[in-house]
């Protein structure tokens, strides 16, 4: 059976995550917006934004090495550049303890994403395949 994620198009997707983001900007938690915004600009995936740091940040490029199944490179957009941030995001970022921005595990942010939206089926993962797709289109 297909979710209903798998049923939209590349646009009604966009959609529907922009829809997602104005439901955290309302929910009025700094942090979750943060997190969403870094992920749409980005396509970085869950854990390794949750681990960002303030020396991850160079201006508005962001330097984050790409964990998963061990990479030893920093993520890249399709044409090869580091990714960048909007100054609007850029604002947001405010470092705490130990330079970090995010101070909750995977866990927590899976649970306030659930609690925040109607569709439960949707998750973090959907962001990120989405600026995957978006990336992918734009550069055929």
């Amino acid at each position: 059976m297909h979710s209903e994620w798998e049923k939209m198009s590349l646009k009604e997707r966009g959609a529907f995550i922009l829809q997602i983001g104005e439901s955290i900007r309302q929910y009025g938690n700094k942090e979750l917006l943060l997190l969403f915004r870094l992920m749409l600009e980005t396509g970085i995936r869950l854990g390794d934004v949750l681990e960002l740091k303030d020396e991850n940040i160079k201006g508005r490029e962001l330097q984050v090495i790409e964990s998963k199944v061990g990479e030893k490179d920093y993520y890249r957009n399709p044409d090869g550049s580091l990714p960048v941030i909007s100054e609007e995001t850029a604002k947001l970022l405010v470092p705490g303890e130990e330079g970090k921005f995010f101070h909750h595990d995977k866990r927590y942010y899976n649970m306030m994403l659930k609690k925040i939206i109607s569709n439960k089926q949707i998750s973090y993962y959907h962001i990120r395949e989405y600026v995957l797709d978006k990336w992918m289109m734009e550069n055929l």
